[in-house]
């Protein structure tokens, strides 16, 4: 328990004056209301389209509030350009202070240059302007001061503050942005966050890092300039920092500089070079050492290794040799496993499962995972029971349960269900098929055949071991109306071996903890009776029971 009391205060931050401009009242009055369902909805649109490139906004903006900021276009993954709803309505604040200019740079005039009436320089970079109260005042260049303020012998405490004033400022502002690049920025933070006496702290590097991301942000010559000032030493260095607030800023310099069109070129440096991979291979350690915080490493590793198809390059230069001068393997099959590998499977696997439709697993990825797999069943010791989940601490053990759920977040599980769904039924269900529905499936197109025999056989037997206590894997069976197409397999067929006990231990792991399936086969109803012509020949048939409802074999004979 607690409680919350407030005083009055002095205007202009009474209560009273709080509650006055805030003006809840109305602004809860002229709320929109939508259903559950359609809030559902726009909450997996703003999921799907979140960080999408290729983005252009089509959507009614009438519903937006005066003042609103919202996404309009979206070039490249976090390039994005925004408009303002009814910006008329809401025109630029000049700022007062006496040591700000317009665009929030100090700028100071000395008494001789008042004066002279000396002028200030011209803008670095223009911008348009719609404010009704007419154009901004020129903006100063901080090229000047920026490297004596950002110097590393400057106060820590100073040199940080100065940091993430410059960070705020380069946010999305181009003109900021542009003065920069102008007065070489990248070079002063650069020098001011890599190592000379006194190592700058944890802080300060973060704060550099965060404004060499926004300042990238401001197009490919700002990404460019932060790329030469660093790559490949700067990267390195602060990439063996293993602190998780410096290597969060990293990744995103690295990922927004590897972005857009001239990304490429910066791309194949840091996957293709021994240099540039040996950056990947420091924040990989750095981040299963110490944890990270912000997804940008995810996106990094997952461009690099997945887009990029550079995963067996990395994976294999993560291996630590137990001689300091041999090198590391260069086939997957011959990796000594350790903690970083785990990691960055379980990294990637997380990310397979959130991917956006549009990009596809590659079979070479698909292949490189089979083949650790392979070497991880190869050097588990299978006679010691294990006690924990998934991650047990063990890097070879973690390694072996990685690749499933990597390979099931690739598509592998929906890809087997579409085979099976798409073969014909099995013979003895063919057989006992309602002549309506088999005219039903000639005429709409012909179902796919096994090529070889017990190609049924070996698609149900790898989804039921795909179904063993994995609930997502349980629920998309239901979803996509599986269930049905399951229980057909639980038959006896002759060109199929051993269908019948796959089928059933697939159904076996499909109900297995999972009410929900477990209710949808319990109000499956039957539809009647079926007679084959190998029960007929034998003087049966089969039959209703009209009190339970089961089916029963009667003597006709």
């Amino acid at each position: 328990m607690f409680s919350l009391k407030l005083n009055e205060g002095k205007h202009p931050f009474s209560v009273s004056n709080i509650a006055d401009v805030m003006n809840m009242s109305e602004k809860l009055s002229k709320r929109h209301v939508f259903s559950p369902e359609k809030f559902v909805e726009n909450m997996k649109i703003m999921e799907h389209r979140y960080g999408a490139k290729d983005f252009v906004n089509s959507d009614d903006t009438s519903l937006l509030s005066a003042g609103t900021f919202y996404l309009t276009t979206s070039i490249q993954w976090r390039e994005r350009g925004c408009q303002r709803q009814n910006c008329s309505e809401f025109p630029e604040p000049r700022s007062t202070h006496p040591f700000l200019s317009q665009n929030g740079l100090r700028r100071r005039r000395t008494r001789k240059s008042r004066r002279r009436g000396r002028r200030s320089p011209p803008p670095v970079a223009s911008r348009s302007c719609s404010n009704p109260r007419g154009p901004l005042p020129p903006r100063r260049n901080p090229s000047p001061l920026l490297r004596r303020r950002l110097s590393p012998s400057s106060p820590p405490r100073i040199l940080l503050l100065r940091l993430r004033l410059l960070r705020n400022l380069c946010a999305g502002d181009v003109a900021n942005q542009g003065a920069f690049l102008e007065s070489d920025g990248a070079g002063a933070v650069a020098a001011a966050i890599l190592r000379s006496p006194p190592d700058p702290t944890a802080e300060i590097r973060r704060a550099g890092l965060q404004l060499l991301g926004n300042a990238a942000l401001g197009g490919e010559p700002h990404r460019g300039a932060v790329w030469t000032r660093l790559f490949p030493a700067g990267f390195l260095e602060l990439a063996r920092v293993r602190e998780p607030g410096v290597c969060d800023p990293l990744c995103m310099v690295l990922d927004t500089c590897c972005s857009s069109v001239g990304g490429r070129g910066r791309l194949e440096e840091l996957c293709g070079t021994a240099a540039g991979i040996a950056i990947i291979v420091e924040i990989v350690t750095t981040a299963s050492q110490v944890g990270y915080q912000e997804e940008w490493l995810e996106w990094l590793l997952f461009k690099i290794c997945v887009e990029e198809r550079n995963f067996s390059n990395l994976f294999t230069k993560l291996s630590l040799p137990d001689d300091p001068d041999s090198s590391p393997p260069h086939e997957l099959e011959s990796v000594k496993f350790n903690i970083k590998h785990a990691f960055l499977l379980g990294i990637l696997s997380k990310c397979l499962s959130e991917r956006p439709k549009e990009v596809i697993v590659s079979n070479e990825f698909a292949l490189d995972v089979l083949k650790i797999l392979k070497r991880a069943s190869e050097t588990v010791d299978f006679a010691s029971r294990g006690s924990a989940a998934l991650p047990t601490g063990s890097p070879s053990i973690d390694v072996l349960g990685r690749p499933i759920d990597s390979l099931l977040n690739a598509g592998l599980f929906e890809l087997l269900l579409t085979s099976l769904r798409e073969l014909e039924p099995p013979a003895i269900v063919r057989k006992s098929m309602a002549r309506e529905q088999a005219i039903d499936q000639l005429t709409s197109s012909p179902p796919n055949v096994c090529p070889y025999k017990g190609y049924r056989r070996d698609l149900v037997s790898v989804i039921a071991n795909c179904l063993h206590r994995r609930r997502r894997v349980q629920d998309e069976v239901r979803r996509q109306n599986g269930i049905p197409l399951l229980l057909q397999q639980c038959v006896v067929d002759e060109d199929n071996p051993l269908l019948r006990e796959w089928g059933l231990l697939a159904v076996r792991n499909l109900l297995e903890g999972n009410v929900e399936n477990q209710k949808e086969v319990a109000e499956f109803e039957m539809q009647g009776p079926v007679v084959t012509p190998e029960i007929a020949q034998l003087g049966l048939r089969v039959e209703v029971d009209k009190e339970n409802r089961r089916a029963k074999l009667v003597n006709i004979s």
